[in-house]
């Protein structure tokens, strides 16, 4: 069985070293004595260490602990960290690949859900559209839509994990009508998802929602009722279609809420796209300029989690960082074939 450990760090010339085949019989040898030890004693056939700058070397006492991921795999972690850092990692490592040309058949980024990225698609963050491109439009129109699908499906899904959130109808019914609508499809530059302060806009949103509402809550009845939850099953049945949605039309302000949220999230991945093309441009600064990318990866996914930390009724919802940034960079890495 071969084994690789991962170790994303910086040089002293300023690139980054990303060791993606490091197998266990030709380790590094500024690696610690006593996690070199530990590395040889695990079971995983994937080990990551921490993102160090050079002048940082990795500490000698075991500061660090173990963060199972996925099956396989380890990301060793500090102990005051959180999901924060995981999931910065994993996009910095897809950085990396990107913006050093990485197509490593190895490299390979593993989400839940069946989602996952190599290093050819990781790529397409190395040369995004920015406004002044003539594809511009057509590409961020594909993003966006990928970007939306993704909305749909996994945010009613974390949002109900704990079922009893179905009790609030008032907060419920909005989240399904997000799960029931389609995605927008893109108007111009400047509007490629729902804006909720363009009736023509808002008006397709809940046209959509209409037509898929019936078959969303035909699911959420028959959850419930295999949940023994008969009562509450009632209150989803798929002939309450229409008094649900003028239910979420008397208060808008929850649906408001979410679709404000969705444009705010696509926007910060617009806005990394632009600083992702920045400093992965050709030219004499361009070794300089990919040192900045662990600060930008770093931002970008603080303010991710910053938007995701109270998202909506007051939940949570980092779960959906990482497949929100598998859909868009697979969707930017599709667009080259489609989009001239």
């Amino acid at each position: 069985m071969t084994r690789n450990l991962f170790w994303l760090r910086e040089s002293a010339s300023g690139g980054w070293i990303t060791p993606y085949a490091f197998s266990e019989d030709a380790l590094p040898a500024d690696l610690p004595a006593d996690l070199k030890k530990n590395f040889l004693a695990m079971s995983y056939t994937e080990v990551h260490l921490p993102y160090t700058e050079w002048r940082q070397p990795l500490p000698d006492r075991p500061l660090i602990f173990l963060c199972p991921c996925l099956e396989g795999r380890v990301i060793l972690q500090h102990p005051e960290t959180n999901r924060e850092y995981i999931d910065r990692y994993q996009i910095m490592l897809s950085m990396a690949a990107a913006a050093h040309g990485v197509e490593e058949p190895r490299f390979r980024l593993l989400g839940a859900y069946g989602r996952s990225l190599d290093a050819r698609e990781c790529s397409a963050w190395a040369n995004p559209p920015i406004e002044r491109e003539g594809r511009f439009f057509g590409v961020y129109k594909m993003v966006s839509r990928a970007f939306q699908q993704t909305m749909r499906e996994m945010l009613p899904a974390l949002y109900f994990a704990n079922v009893q959130r179905y009790m609030d109808t008032e907060m419920a019914y909005p989240m399904l009508l997000l799960a029931a609508s389609s995605p927008f499809r893109g108007r111009n530059r400047s509007t490629l998802t729902y804006d909720v302060l363009d009736l023509d806009s808002v008006d397709k949103f809940y046209r959509s929602a209409q037509r898929g509402l019936p078959r969303v809550l035909a699911g959420v009845e028959a959850k419930l009722l295999e949940d023994g939850l008969t009562e509450l099953a009632k209150a989803y049945a798929p002939s309450r279609a229409e008094r649900v949605l003028a239910f979420v039309k008397r208060d808008r302000n929850p649906m408001r809420s979410l679709l404000l949220a969705e444009a705010s999230l696509f926007d910060d991945f617009l806005r990394f796209a632009h600083r992702m093309h920045d400093l992965c441009a050709e030219g004499p600064l361009r070794r300089r300029q990919i040192r900045k990318i662990p600060t930008a990866t770093s931002e970008f996914v603080r303010t991710l989690h910053s938007r995701l930390r109270r998202y909506y009724n007051g939940v949570p919802m980092y779960g959906l960082t990482m497949p929100l940034f598998m859909s868009v960079t697979h969707a930017l890495y599709e667009s080259r074939k489609t989009v001239k």
